[in-house]
């Protein structure tokens, strides 16, 4: 080994000395570039991403329906409520109708009854007053009977008119319903929107 070598390497003997009688030991690790018990220290920052959306206030976000989409929504409404209507009107409409065959199905089983029976009135009874007589009872249960299909008729068309009236007042308290609410800029709830098919 050269003279130099030997100069240089016992000046750090020296250095290292000096620093190992006056300093503490884990400050020695701090002039290597350590820490105690930690890694090397990085030259660079990794601090939290600062391009997030800062937070509203919650009165940005009190209004969840722009006013032309509560425009939008309450045409749409309308036009449901209608069709809800329409729909109800039409399967009424189906009801009574089918109503009226089994009416007419009922009113022909009773005359094919009342036949078969003046037929075996006539065949026993010869007489004339006492035929007139028959037929005279028989128009009078025919008109009673008359007049109870015909009440029934009525009687059924009024329950399905009640039926549409009592749909429309349950919509008008909807519609009115709804209209506050958009008019706060507040989304309707599911519940009040008319049901498909109903």
């Amino acid at each position: 080994m050269s003279s130099k070598m030997v100069r240089v390497s016992l000046i750090s003997s020296m250095i290292l000395g000096v620093l190992a009688t006056s300093c503490d030991p884990s400050e020695l690790s701090v002039h290597a570039g350590f820490s105690k018990g930690a890694a090397p220290s990085s030259t660079t920052s990794f601090s939290a991403p600062s391009g997030s959306a800062p937070s509203a206030s919650p009165s940005e976000f009190d209004a969840d329906v722009a006013p032309q989409e509560g425009k939008v929504l309450l045409r749409e409404f309308s036009r449901a409520q209608v069709t809800q209507v329409k729909a109800l009107e039409h399967r009424n409409q189906f009801e009574l109708k089918e109503f009226k065959v089994s009416q007419d199905f009922k009113f022909k089983e009773w005359k094919s009854r009342e036949q078969e029976a003046r037929h075996r009135f006539f065949s026993e009874h010869l007489n004339g007053t006492e035929r007139r007589v028959y037929i005279q009872s028989y128009v009078q249960r025919r008109d009673a009977l008359l007049n109870d299909l015909s009440s029934e008729k009525s009687k059924k068309a009024q329950e399905l008119d009640f039926k549409i009236n009592e749909l429309k007042d349950v919509q008008g308290k909807k519609l009115q319903e709804v209209k506050k609410l958009l008019e706060k800029g507040k989304r309707p709830d599911p519940s009040l929107w008319p049901e498909s098919g109903r």
